[in-house]
């Protein structure tokens, strides 16, 4: 049975556009996680409801969907001006407990919770502690490359140095 036509909302080139796997018929779906320093509420569930609707539908109408969802468990600042404290200490902080226990107790529950609104388990859910060598790496080409720069200890992406900044976002350098 031949696959029907699927049309997807483009956010780079702002346009509908014909949606052709690269290896038909499997199709590879990434989809971000929780960031794991409190249980979410059914807002924040919302994304994750509709990753398992777009799933079960490229199933049914016939693609192998292999889906992969991240867990975001260290490194989420409580202010987006990146001051403050990492919202995960902040709670281990609160509930006189290890930063570990807060991230495994809370990725339970998301994950109970997932289970309990019939969404399917992703294939893979990789967490973001298990690949701190390969930030670091990736840090270091920006940094050697010039596309980052350090700041009181932190390191910061150069939007000036990447010519596309703000294609999806819309934000200017200038603003």
């Amino acid at each position: 049975m031949p696959v029907p036509a699927i049309k997807f909302y483009n956010s780079l080139t702002k346009s509908l556009e014909s949606f052709e796997p690269i290896a038909p018929p499997s199709v590879t779906m990434y989809n971000c996680g929780p960031t794991v320093y409190a249980r979410p509420h059914i807002v924040n569930l919302r994304a994750f409801l509709f990753a398992d609707l777009l799933r079960r539908w490229l199933e049914v109408i016939g693609y192998d969907v292999r889906q992969v969802m991240n867990i975001t468990d260290v490194g989420h600042l409580l202010d987006d001006a990146d001051e403050g404290e990492d919202k995960i200490e902040a709670q281990a902080a609160k509930d006189k407990v290890d930063p570990i226990e807060v991230t495994r107790k809370i990725t339970k529950q998301f994950l109970d919770d997932l289970g309990r609104m019939g969404v399917q388990p992703a294939h893979v859910y990789p967490r973001a502690t298990d690949h701190i060598p390969e930030m670091v790496e990736i840090i270091d080409t920006l940094l050697v490359s010039g596309h980052a720069y350090r700041v009181d200890g932190n390191v910061y992406f150069d939007v000036s140095k990447f010519a596309k900044y703000g294609a999806l976002s819309g934000n200017r350098v200038e603003d």
